[in-house]
């Protein structure tokens, strides 16, 4: 039963409900447009980064990728730039590497020695090789290795291992000529606004 049966009244007050019910969820979508936009803004930045090394390799893969990289970075600390250094010179993106020393993954994580940390991320070894999963230990492996050392040169010493000084040197220097790249892009975009 309307609350006005008839006339202009009705009319107008009907059209004032309407607008303000559009006016709602207009500001509604607006706001969470922000927000997913805002938040998505780094692992975008993330995703760019992966196709400027692989400028080849599956988009789709690689903001699933880019996204598990920005959760980690998020979870432990870590620069983005330093996991997608990582994960560049062990595998070089290939989610199903598999090293002679059985280190498996985008991370090249040598499960016999992390079982601990699997466990308490709730890790199996049927899920290790999850992208998100695998980002997510070997993220955390680095964290932990670099609060032991107190340095980052020190835990990618320790996680590398056996690679020697010019495997972390290179490691550092991705690290490095990404975050220049991520405030170059960073600078042009705030210069076009």
């Amino acid at each position: 039963m309307p609350f006005f049966k008839k006339g202009k009244i009705a009319k107008y007050f009907y059209t004032g409900l309407i607008i303000l019910a559009v006016s709602f969820v207009f500001m509604f979508l607006v706001h969470k447009g922000f927000e997913i936009i805002h938040g998505s803004y780094r692992s975008i930045a993330v995703h760019d980064t992966i196709r400027y090394l692989r400028p080849e390799f599956d988009p789709i893969l690689g903001s699933s990728i880019a996204e598990d990289i920005q959760i980690a970075s998020n979870k432990t600390g870590l620069p983005p730039n330093l996991i997608i250094a990582v994960i560049w010179h062990e595998s070089r993106f290939n989610p199903v590497a598999r090293s002679k020393a059985n280190a498996v993954g985008l991370m090249q994580v040598i499960e016999k020695y992390h079982k601990d940390t699997m466990k308490d991320l709730g890790i199996t070894s049927d899920s290790l090789w999850y992208t998100s999963n695998n980002i997510m230990l070997g993220a955390t492996i680095l964290k932990n290795y670099i609060i032991q050392t107190g340095s980052i040169q020190g835990g990618l010493e320790k996680y590398l291992g056996k690679h020697g000084p010019k495997y972390y040197t290179n490691v550092l220097e991705t690290y490095t000529n990404l975050s220049l790249i991520s405030i170059l892009q960073q600078a042009e975009v705030k210069n076009v606004k």
